[in-house]
This record gives C-alpha cells, sequence and structure tokens, in this order.
C-alpha cells in the first residue's frame, strides 16, 4: 500500500510535501525556540509575525530549490542551502520583532530558532529517506555489491550506487592496512584477508575490482582469488579514462582473466578455414607461450602435414 502511493507520486507532489516539511519544521522551531508561555504579550505578537516567517521559508525553499532534491542526493551543498534559508528566516522574524517592539525576543533567540530549523530539516529528512529507502527495500531488494580498492575510483563507484535502485554498496575492500576497520561515504573498509566470509555471511552478489591504476600482474593475482567466491566479478575502469580517454561503459564487464593480459585473447577459432592448413607445412614462433601454445592446439586440429614449433624460451623447449 506505502510502496504504491510512494511510487505513485509525482515530481510536482513531492516537491509539494517536502516544501510542507520544511514548513513544520519552521512552526516546531518557533515553538522550541520562543517561549510563548513566558510573556502573554509576545504569545499574542507571535500569532502575528509567524505567518510572515512560515511565508518567508517557503520562498526561500522554493528559490533555493530545496524541494526539489532527492532525498537520497542531499549533501553538503543542499546543507548550505538549509543554512541560508534558515537565515533568512531569522533575519524576518528579527526584523518583526523589532518592528513590533518585542525586545524579550531578541537576536540570539532567532539564532538558536535557525539553529534548530537546520537540525529538524535535515532530521526530517534523513528519516524520510530512511522510511522510503525501507519501503522500497521491502519491495525491490537491491543486489549486494562488493567494492574491491577504497580509491578514488572506489569511491565514485560507492557515490554513484548510492542513487542506484538494482544494486546496493556493501562495503570497500583494500590492500592497504592503514584503511582496515575506516569508514569512507558510510561503508567501511575490510581486509582482504576476509573476503571470502563477507562474501558468504553477507550474500553478496557482485564484486566489483575498483583498481585500474594497479599493474596487470597485481590485478591477474586479485583475479584469479576472486573468481574462486562463487559470485560474479566485473572489472571496472576509472572514471577518468571512460571521460577523458574514451573507454567504453561496457568495459565494467565479467572479469575473464585472459583480459588482464593485456593483449587480445586468441579466438575460439581460427580466423579462416581448416582447409587453409590441412597438409601444408606450418611454423608456429612463440609457440611457447599461452597465446602461441593454444594457437598450435587448433592448427594441429586442422591435420596439416608438419607443424614446427619455435621458442627462445629454452623452459619451453
Amino acid at each position: 500500500m506505502i510502496f504504491k502511493v510512494l511510487s505513485s507520486l509525482s515530481h510536482f507532489h513531492k516537491a509539494c510535501i517536502l516544501l510542507l516539511v520544511n514548513l513544520v519544521m519552521v512552526a516546531l522551531a518557533l515553538l522550541i525556540a520562543i517561549p510563548l508561555a513566558s510573556d502573554s504579550q509576545v504569545s499574542t505578537s507571535v500569532l502575528w509575525f509567524a505567518p510572515a516567517v512560515l511565508a518567508t521559508t517557503g520562498i526561500a525553499v522554493h528559490l533555493l530549490g530545496l524541494n526539489r532534491i532527492k532525498l537520497n542526493t542531499f549533501g553538503i551543498d543542499d546543507l548550505a542551502k538549509v543554512m541560508l534559508a534558515s537565515l533568512a528566516t531569522a533575519m524576518t522574524g528579527f526584523t518583526l520583532s523589532q518592528t513590533l517592539g518585542l525586545s524579550d525576543i531578541t537576536a540570539g533567540i532567532w539564532l538558536e530558532f535557525a539553529t534548530l530549523f537546520v537540525v529538524l530539516s535535515v532530521t526530517s529528512r534523513y528519516v524520510m529517506f530512511k522510511i522510503v529507502e525501507r519501503v522500497y527495500a521491502q519491495q525491490l531488494p537491491r543486489k549486494q555489491v562488493l567494492i574491491y580498492g577504497a580509491g578514488q575510483t572506489g569511491q565514485q563507484m560507492a557515490a554513484a550506487l548510492q542513487t542506484d535502485h538494482e544494486f546496493k554498496a556493501f562495503g570497500f575492500v583494500d590492500d592497504d592496512p592503514n584503511l582496515h576497520k575506516l569508514t569512507i561515504l558510510g561503508l567501511k573498509v575490510h581486509s582482504p584477508k576476509r573476503i571470502a566470509a563477507i562474501v558468504r555471511r553477507n550474500r553478496i552478489d557482485r564484486v566489483v575490482l575498483a583498481m585500474p591504476s594497479a599493474n596487470q600482474s597485481v590485478r591477474l593475482q586479485i583475479g584469479k582469488r576472486l573468481s574462486a567466491l562463487g559470485c560474479e566479478v566485473l572489472a571496472l575502469p576509472s572514471f577518468a579514462d571512460i571521460v577523458l580517454r574514451g573507454e567504453e561503459v561496457t568495459a565494467a564487464a565479467p572479469l575473464q582473466l585472459d583480459t588482464l593480459l593485456g593483449r587480445d585473447a586468441v579466438e575460439n577459432e581460427l580466423p579462416q578455414t581448416e582447409s587453409t592448413y590441412r597438409d601444408h607445412r606450418i611454423l608456429v614462433t612463440g609457440a611457447g607461450g599461452s597465446i602461441g601454445g593454444e594457437l598450435c592446439r587448433q592448427i594441429a586440429r586442422c591435420r596439416p602435414q608438419e607443424l614446427v614449433l619455435v621458442d627462445h624460451s629454452e623452459y619451453a623447449l
């Protein structure tokens, strides 16, 4: 029921709800900051300038776009906007209180009001976000993602997953012991030694290898370890490579160990037909390597008259 109501709300309806919540928080901040019961004159006068304070808040919230900010994207810049709106409201209230001769309502009280409004506004957004997140999680459970690498690329990945409806970042895994047990973007950094237990206990669906700057041997070693976890493993390029050097987003595909070799893999089938090699004398250079060895095996299936293998490495002789 609640999920259907939330999913059917338009952007206009959501903006109106957030505006109403902010107005309620202003009224609540007024009731807490200004001692209405202490002076009957103050209590009566507040009723006159309270509508002006509410109107100022509504205008500030609308102009700053606070009611159009998604709950799951609220950040530091948006907090600054809330503080600016509270300051404008407090200045309006202070000006009206001085005009009405309410000397008991000092600038300190309005500063307290502004602080309370900021706290209540941010808290109300956080509570609403947690409620909506829980409702959506019950109806549309998100897949758990473990990010290997707590560097810049991993952090950008975690930030992107905060607004994703299909996947949710569980935490980080990093080889740097100085980062272990720290919290980055609200996610804990774990040791690679615990990765198997983390995947098993928390039902991790995917592991993302977010270490594009690591050399090929390191990535190959990590890829081999991750391939035995029983979950999908993906390799992620850096966001700088995607934007500046034209790397395709599709590069974040299921990890294949042969893609970490730094060279093209041998195709399953030879580019030419079997008759090209049958009954011919074939010489293959570099036959002792992984690519050369696979090439020789495929050529041998084509039944050549003679197959000569050449390699400069004595270990392959």
